[in-house]
């Protein structure tokens, strides 16, 4: 293809003939290029949300950090702890009331 004399007359065609371009291998080096740059799809409603790929990751991150840090304040025993009941809870009350 060769190029145009004049920068002004490089424009766009209307409509282009795929059927006649040649297709250009990817190379070798490819899938080389492509690692560390995944792509990820967000929801339409959650992507009105932020308003930038930075405050997604922002979030994110502070997502990472409540779960690090719930993650260390957990429960040393492995144990849910019991709860205990209520000074005025109506059980108490009953007990109390036919004594």
């Amino acid at each position: 293809m060769r190029k145009p004399s004049n920068r002004d007359d490089y424009e766009l065609r209307d409509q282009y003939d795929l059927s006649k371009m040649t297709i250009v291998p990817k190379g070798r080096y490819a899938p080389h290029r492509r690692v560390g740059k995944n792509v990820v799809v967000l929801a339409p409603d959650v992507a009105q949300v932020f308003s930038s790929d930075a405050t997604v990751n922002a979030a994110l991150r502070l997502v990472i950090q409540m779960n690090q840090v719930t993650r260390k304040r957990g429960n040393k025993t492995g144990r849910a702890s019991k709860s205990r009941p209520r000074v005025n809870s109506p059980a108490r009350l009953s007990v109390r009331a036919t004594t």
